[in-house]
């Protein structure tokens, strides 16, 4: 068995928080943290970090005809694969008159042809409740335009135009969308779940 798959079939999480870490000597200590960091870099995405990687940097760049794009691209591969697997979504978009060729061809002016999804069809029909027998919570955060290299690069206007659309008048930081997950992932929102989270200024 290699390396890799001894550390991802062994609980380092519990292993070393609870028990082994705090008993080991400083050499093995570091030796520890080592081999949980070559862990978790298999785990992230998948394996294709790099990949990915190469990617967000490359759209840090894109001008705002080529964002436009790239959202309605993966915007459309969204839409289908929901038309094709979730039956519910795929009954939605009927009664709204759309079919899986115009989910295809969608483009992002035509996000007002898309149906609304209400609260209570997702209760009912989602997963959530099935989760929460589970002990497992499921909440969506709905992050509003943040401050980042690639906001930092628009010019004045097209942020104070931005800034405007929003109650209090401002970006939304990355400490803040931060600070929800946080409190999302700690028991003081054990009683929170099937949700979706606004964390954008009061965008308006």
């Amino acid at each position: 068995m290699s390396l890799k798959d001894s550390v991802t079939n062994f609980d380092l999480k519990l292993a070393v928080k609870d028990t082994l870490y705090k008993y080991l000597p400083v050499s093995l200590q570091n030796a520890a943290v080592s081999i949980y960091g070559f862990y978790w870099q298999q785990r992230r995405f998948g394996g294709v970090f790099p990949k990915e990687l190469k990617a967000f940097r490359e759209r840090n760049t894109f001008t705002e005809a080529e964002w436009e794009e790239y959202q309605a691209k993966e915007l459309r591969k969204l839409l289908v694969h929901a038309f094709k697997e979730v039956p519910f979504y795929k009954e939605k978009c009927g009664k709204a008159g759309l079919k899986l060729t115009d989910l295809a061809n969608f483009e992002l002016k035509d996000l007002v042809k898309l149906p609304f999804l209400e609260k209570e069809e997702l209760r009912q029909f989602g997963t959530s409740s099935l989760m929460a027998e589970r002990g497992i919570r499921s909440n969506c955060i709905v992050a509003g335009f943040m401050e980042t290299s690639m906001t930092s690069v628009l010019d004045g206007d097209k942020i104070r135009r931005i800034k405007n659309r929003t109650a209090q008048k401002k970006l939304t930081s990355l400490e803040s969308v931060a600070g929800t997950v946080s409190f999302l992932l700690s028991d003081k929102s054990k009683s929170i779940t099937g949700s979706n989270i606004f964390v954008d200024s009061g965008t308006l």
